[in-house]
């Protein structure tokens, strides 16, 4: 694939890179001049879509660049600092500069490497810990954020106690709906079976059972479950979020909305009736008072 810088000069890149609010979606496959590296995070663009090889910034470049995309999907090419481990300080600097920053709507983190016969070495757990810190830090930091796709860093932390603490950074998030943590669902393949066997199917349920409006997904879109009590959980969750949309319908609509969900669905099942007094106690009151006044009619 034709890169940017091959097809436009430098120049005209620059300029076309800092147009201020002209251009909505920013797709880049890589540039390989220095200077105009960066420009593509600091352009003025919703979403951004660019590859970057780390090897020719320095370790700090991201402390102070004003990235402003509120959607990014960046690629790191990782190549020649796996092998001393040095690669793990650019992923912590990006991730905690956008923790600083605070306006990620969606984020899609991948690394890889130019050379597919680069291998892939881990100084210590500790450097792991960092990473994972860091990934946690830009969670807390980031209220807007809808999607977080690291299913391709996943590498880096999955192992306990590490998702599990990441999990717990979601439990209170206001806003995140879809979380893809795992880079292939086939477990006959290498790195499906790896993910798999190191997920935390507690950590998961409790992680659903606190954060009802979240989802954590395969990247192939399809739910991650261990069978039938997550599986539940979701149901639960789905049926928590339709009865509290149902609060905003006016009284009328709103009580016999409820009556049928206290008849078709919630009847004898307490955590679904636990729901509905929740979330349309006054509603529900004023069935027994209708109720009532019938039969004294009567």
């Amino acid at each position: 694939m034709p890169t940017a810088d091959h097809l436009l000069s430098q120049q005209n890149i620059k300029r076309l890179l800092q147009l201020d609010g002209k251009i909505e979606r920013l797709r880049i496959s890589s540039l390989k001049e220095k200077e105009i590296l960066l420009l593509p995070l600091s352009a003025k663009v919703d979403c951004l879509e660019y590859e970057l090889e780390v090897k020719k910034i320095q370790e700090d470049a991201f402390d102070t660049l004003d990235i402003s995309a509120k959607e990014i999907l960046l690629t790191f090419f990782l190549d020649w600092f796996l092998e001393d481990g040095s690669w793990y300080g650019y992923v912590i600097s990006f991730f905690d500069r956008l923790a600083q920053l605070g306006h990620v709507e969606s984020l899609t983190l991948s690394l890889d490497c130019l050379d597919p016969t680069t291998g892939c070495f881990l100084d210590s757990n500790q450097e792991i810990s960092l990473i994972a810190d860091a990934v946690i830090r830009f969670i807390q930091g980031n209220h807007r954020l809808m999607h977080f796709c690291f299913s391709d860093i996943l590498w880096c932390v999955n192992d306990e106690p590490h998702l599990p603490r990441i999990f717990e950074a979601m439990e209170d998030h206001p806003n995140l709906r879809t979380v893809m943590i795992e880079g292939c669902k086939d477990k006959s393949e290498d790195d499906g079976a790896k993910y798999s066997n190191h997920l935390d199917y507690d950590a998961l349920r409790q992680l659903l059972s606190r954060n009802r409006i979240i989802e954590v997904l395969y990247s192939n879109g399809e739910r991650i479950s261990d069978g039938a009590s997550i599986d539940k959980l979701y149901e639960l969750n789905r049926y928590y979020n339709h009865s509290s949309s149902l609060v905003t319908e006016n009284t009328k609509t709103r009580s016999q909305l409820v009556s049928i969900a206290l008849i078709e669905r919630a009847s004898g099942t307490f955590p679904h009736t636990a729901v509905l007094v929740a979330h349309h106690l006054d509603s529900i009151c004023e069935l027994i008072r209708a109720v009532h006044l019938d039969h004294i009619n009567y």
